[in-house]
């Protein structure tokens, strides 16, 4: 019995071993590769983002905290569900 205990615990670790490496090397190439150039135009083209906002009655500034963080080109998706205050009109501003 302790044996295959001994074997569980040793697959087990192998693969959280592997999902690990994993994990680094997509760190390492986002850190590495943040931005590549315009095959037609020379220019640094940057990668775009897009942020999902759960939002409930966050209309006192936290869509507008959250949009001063965007950068050129990054989207903001707000999902608001039964706001009591103005949250959907600001969101459907932007």
């Amino acid at each position: 019995m302790v044996i295959v205990i001994s074997w569980a615990l040793v697959v087990l670790a192998g693969l959280i071993a592997i999902l690990v490496a994993v994990l680094l090397l997509e760190v390492v190439a986002a850190i590495a590769l943040p931005s590549r150039k315009c095959s037609s135009c020379g220019d640094i083209v940057r990668q775009r983002g897009a942020v999902l906002l759960p939002a409930h009655d966050e209309s006192t500034g936290t869509l507008e905290d959250v949009r001063t963080q965007l950068a050129a080109g990054n989207r903001l998706t707000v999902f608001a569900d039964n706001c009591a205050d103005d949250t959907v009109a600001m969101a459907a501003a932007s």
